[in-house]
């Protein structure tokens, strides 16, 4: 669907940066915060998350894919979410 030498733009929630939040947090109300975090909101098809990702397992998965990674990086705490960035571009055709 990208044609060649397109640019894909991905964000996610940080797994590791939730569970290092989900662990340092006390309250039930607070962990349920970051719980939501986790799995999406659950509001609308779009805001259900099926899968959990870090830095690494992103890239990994992109460059599977074969893009080849722009840049990456974790943009917290500018977002309310602890998340991933990730930009990767689909290569051009020979």
């Amino acid at each position: 669907v990208l044609e060649p030498g397109g640019y894909l733009v991905f964000t996610c929630p940080d797994f590791d940066a939730l569970a290092r939040l989900w662990t340092r947090t006390r309250s039930e109300a607070g962990r349920a915060k970051v719980e939501r975090m986790v799995y999406g909101p659950q509001n609308h098809e779009g805001q259900f998350h099926r899968s959990a990702h870090t830095g690494r397992s992103l890239r990994r998965l992109v460059q599977d894919a074969g893009f080849d990674v722009v840049r990456s990086y974790a943009p917290f705490p500018n977002r309310s979410t602890p998340s991933q960035l990730l930009v990767a571009r689909k290569p051009e055709v020979p």
